[in-house]
């Protein structure tokens, strides 16, 4: 997805993705043709009003973020947002964390999806020779849920019947029920058991973790998908601006 940002003006172009991993199929020369597409949509904006911001949010999974020209088209975008979430399916039989910032030692995942984590993604993007201070941080507001978990481990790492029902943004993971909540310190993320069913999401506390980590390795800044998963009074928000 690219976004064409100024005070008064925004539009989105989604394209997930190229080459592949998307909706549709794509093809091996859409590696070239994005960087085309971006010099292009540069040389149009720079006509117009010079300082334009234009920014993508990328995919964090190495697999699809390789179909990038990451070093080029980093010169010509202000930003390369990472999309460190959705790292793992609520279609998979086995519950998992969906937006972990590092590998969890205690993770059955096998090749490539043991590499699904945000810190695999920043180092992967900073070796293909992006900037850091252009690489956002992507956080999820909502979680990733399954039914038919057992409460063993906290529902984590366990079989499931199928994704659960609900959207799960943070508003309503906060209110469930009898919950038992988790923040697991190593890869930076949280989990809920409540009535068979195991969310996987981020919390304050893991929100902080990932600030200091963004802070740490110079980062351009954090963005989140998004605000209307938030409680009312903004916990997830301020978790991010008042560390």
């Amino acid at each position: 997805m690219c976004a064409l940002l100024h005070p008064y003006f925004y539009r989105r172009k989604y394209w997930e993705y190229p080459v592949e991993g998307g909706v549709t199929q794509g093809l091996p020369e859409d590696t070239r043709n994005f960087t085309a597409m971006v010099a292009e949509f540069r040389r149009q904006l720079d006509a117009v009003r010079p300082g334009l911001l234009l920014t993508a949010a990328l995919p964090a999974e190495a697999e699809l973020y390789k179909n990038f020209e990451l070093k080029k088209i980093s010169h010509t975008m202000n930003e390369l947002s990472i999309m460190a979430y959705d790292l793992h399916w609520n279609s998979e039989p086995i519950t998992n964390l969906h937006s972990p910032l590092f590998h969890d030692l205690a993770d059955p995942s096998k090749p490539p999806m043991d590499t699904h984590f945000g810190d695999y993604a920043v180092q992967g993007f900073l070796q293909a020779g992006v900037p850091a201070r252009k690489i956002v941080l992507g956080v999820p507001f909502y979680g990733k849920g399954w039914t038919g978990v057992k409460d063993t481990n906290h529902g984590l790492y366990q079989p499931a019947t199928g994704p659960a029902k609900d959207w799960g943004g943070y508003k309503m993971l906060k209110a469930l029920p009898d919950a038992d909540r988790q923040y697991y310190a190593a890869p930076a993320t949280c989990s809920v058991w409540s009535g068979e069913n195991f969310w996987s999401y981020d919390c304050p506390e893991a929100l902080h973790r990932k600030m200091d980590y963004i802070r740490s390795h110079h980062l351009g800044g954090v963005m989140f998908w998004e605000l209307s998963q938030d409680t009312d009074d903004g916990e997830l928000l301020h978790a991010l601006t008042k560390r």
